[in-house]
């Protein structure tokens, strides 16, 4: 599991296939959950967005014991957790 802050790129910026990413919010901030990052099974990227040029990635990466589905309750809960600390946008 790992998370960074980014000040120079968005929510936006990041290119992911289509039918593997998914909008939404966490109390009222915009997101984007990405399946399985550059093809590799059991990853999952939250990004949060901070401004339109800033945002918050949490990425899990679970082993071969793991799957997608798990990568991205974890990733959307750690998300969770760290979504109040952020300045708000």
């Amino acid at each position: 599991m790992s998370l960074n802050l980014d000040d120079k790129q968005g929510v936006d910026d990041l290119a992911a296939d289509p039918s593997k990413a998914y909008d939404g919010k966490i109390n009222g901030r915009r997101i984007r959950q990405v399946k399985e990052i550059d093809g590799s099974e059991a990853t999952c990227l939250v990004l949060l967005e901070v401004s339109a040029k800033a945002r918050a990635m949490v990425s899990v990466t679970l082993g071969t014991q793991g799957s997608t589905n798990q990568a991205c309750d974890d990733a959307f809960s750690v998300a969770q957790a760290v979504e109040p600390q952020l300045p708000k946008a």
